[in-house]
């Protein structure tokens, strides 16, 4: 059970951090758009 769980934290570590960049990336492209960068 440790293991397990030990395994769903680096698991949510990792995909996290790549949601993480998405929805930076993604708030950036959204800010620039609505105050009317090209």
């Amino acid at each position: 059970m440790q293991i397990f769980i030990m395994k769903m934290t680096l698991h949510n570590q990792f995909f996290g951090s790549i949601k993480n960049k998405i929805g930076v990336v993604w708030a950036y492209v959204s800010f620039w758009e609505v105050s009317g960068g090209s």
